[in-house]
């Protein structure tokens, strides 16, 4: 069972997992709303792992 992903540290959206094909296939999480999303990573797991921890480091990126 996949955790829940939160929705989005920048504008509150709703997010969603990507497939992205990099040589290989990855996920990410993207927002449905402003388009912000993590890292390409190996599972649908770490992506929504990554975004869940680290979703507030992108507000800091911007401002």
């Amino acid at each position: 069972m996949e955790k829940a992903i939160k929705p989005c540290s920048i504008c509150n959206g709703l997010c969603d997992i990507k497939t992205v094909f990099e040589p290989q296939k990855k996920y990410c999480v993207t927002c449905t709303v402003c388009g912000n999303e993590t890292d390409p990573k190996p599972t649908r797991n770490a992506a929504i792992n990554c975004h869940n921890k680290t979703s507030f480091k992108s507000i800091k990126s911007l401002l």
